[in-house]
């Protein structure tokens, strides 16, 4: 199967910390607690900032989750591709695809299915499939994909804040033992039920 994943925009999302503003799962209030930071010291508020969209990062590409609202744009050779969609959680999708005529169309809505079973998702197709013109990937699905910050799980934020005061504590990410420069186990613990592809 050939996806492409293309990110077109990020759209921000609205305990006792305040939720991030920005979008993100993890707001910089929580970040310096998890650093042991009053939350009015802003001493190293640049840092924890890079350090906590890093993390989440970090974690979206471990599990293949999207952890921020997004847009995305994944492109498809064939229609059996689309069955099962790279990306989750997936809450709509548009199709568009290059003809035989090699003119761009977009499916009809009531042509297609988007099913949803926890992060799993993908589309069924209800009518034929359109011949498809030439090109590496004919099929463009556009999806609306991602958690708003009060909806990510709470272990996959415990994840993303254990990374922060890892790499915060271990700026060089070379420490002495037996884990050299690995971040905790506990972060692959936390996420390894969390993994689209194993």
């Amino acid at each position: 199967m050939l996806a492409h994943l293309i990110v077109t925009g990020i759209v921000p999302a609205g305990g006792d910390a305040p939720p991030a503003d920005d979008g993100e799962p993890v707001s910089l209030v929580e970040a310096r607690r998890q650093c042991r930071f009053l939350d009015n010291d802003t001493t190293h508020d640049a840092t924890l900032d890079h350090l906590r969209k890093a993390a989440r990062s970090y974690v979206e590409a471990y599990t293949g989750l999207s952890l921020i609202e997004r847009t995305a744009q994944l492109r498809f050779t064939r229609w059996a591709d689309i069955a099962r969609l790279p990306v989750a959680p997936v809450s709509a999708a548009t199709i568009q695809y290059i003809g035989a005529d090699n003119i761009t169309a977009t499916l009809d809505p009531v042509d297609y299915d988007l099913f949803v079973d926890g992060y799993e998702s993908g589309v069924d197709l209800l009518a034929p499939a359109p011949s498809l013109g030439r090109g590496r990937a004919p099929i463009t699905v556009q999806v609306s994909t991602g958690f708003t910050p009060s909806s990510v799980p709470l272990h996959v934020k415990q994840a993303i804040l254990l990374l922060i005061a890892w790499w915060f504590d271990n700026p060089t990410a070379i420490v002495t033992g037996p884990a050299l420069g690995e971040p905790p186990h506990a972060v692959a613990a936390l996420l390894c039920n969390d993994r689209l592809f194993a």
